[in-house]
């Protein structure tokens, strides 16, 4: 497998709690597997930001895995 096609592991906190449609939250994970962090910043001490939809979710890279730590509603 070329680096291309790598995936990282995807949660949702219990504390990210949101009203997104299902089907957003999957287009959410599926993004996030591709590991969207710039890879000079691949830090696990950070909190990156991604702008979706209506939404923008926050996670950390933990151990392996992306967890979403927020979700919050930007536009109405």
């Amino acid at each position: 497998m070329n680096s291309d096609d790598a995936r990282i592991d995807v949660e949702i906190s219990d504390d990210a709690k949101t009203d997104i449609p299902e089907s957003d939250l999957e287009k959410v994970f599926e993004i996030l597997a591709q590991d969207p962090r710039p890879s000079y910043k691949k830090g696990s001490d950070r909190v990156y930001a991604l702008e979706f939809s209506d939404y923008e979710v926050f996670f950390v890279y933990d151990s392996e895995k992306i967890i979403i730590k927020k979700i919050e509603k930007i536009r109405s």
